[in-house]
């Protein structure tokens, strides 16, 4: 088992898979668990951030192959 926040996997063919395991605290580091809980937070965030961007990257192809076309005056 990895200690990072997020793991992928990926086989050519295959699916991506992306787990994303919280950090815990332990029951004696009480004290520092809402600046853990903080930091799953943000990195949550980021990882939102990144999905959204590819997201919108998708939308932007049509209207830029549109935007690729041009105007033929015909007599």
């Amino acid at each position: 088992m990895s200690d990072s926040l997020f793991e992928f996997s990926f086989k050519p063919g295959e699916e991506l898979v992306f787990k994303v395991r919280p950090w815990s605290v332990p029951e004696a580091m009480k004290e520092t668990a809402s600046h853990v809980k903080a930091a799953n937070r943000e990195a949550l965030l980021a990882l939102r951030s990144l999905l959204d961007q590819a997201i919108e990257s998708l939308e932007e192809r049509p209207e830029s192959s549109q935007a690729k076309t041009k105007k033929i005056q015909v007599e």
